[in-house]
């Protein structure tokens, strides 16, 4: 990526997985994916980006290389800040070491 505005705002993001290339989970510590349904977000402006997604990522982007668990659930990438059922499934997770499905 050129340097642009954008890239500094976006940080190590593209080197981190943006570009497509997602690194592998390699710490051992379980690593839970919670991923959103509800596609909105400025995500949907951006070309190439398709697919179910949150809005911001997409449930492909989502599931990455050595995860424990993941878990799909009906929010927007923003409002999974906001939401009890994501707060619930965080704590599952970091009880168990899996979700709730």
């Amino acid at each position: 990526m050129a340097a642009t505005p954008l890239r500094y705002l976006l940080g190590r993001s593209v080197r981190d997985g943006l570009d497509g290339h997602l690194p592998e989970w390699r710490a051992s510590k379980e690593l839970g994916v919670i991923a959103g349904s509800i596609n909105i977000g400025l995500g949907r402006f951006v070309p190439g980006l398709s697919g179910v997604g949150d809005g911001t990522v997409t449930l492909d982007e989502s599931r990455l290389e050595g995860m424990t668990d993941h878990v799909t659930l009906p929010v927007s990438h923003t409002a999974m800040l906001f939401s009890a059922v994501v707060s619930r499934q965080v704590c599952a997770f970091l009880q168990y070491g899996q979700f709730e499905h």
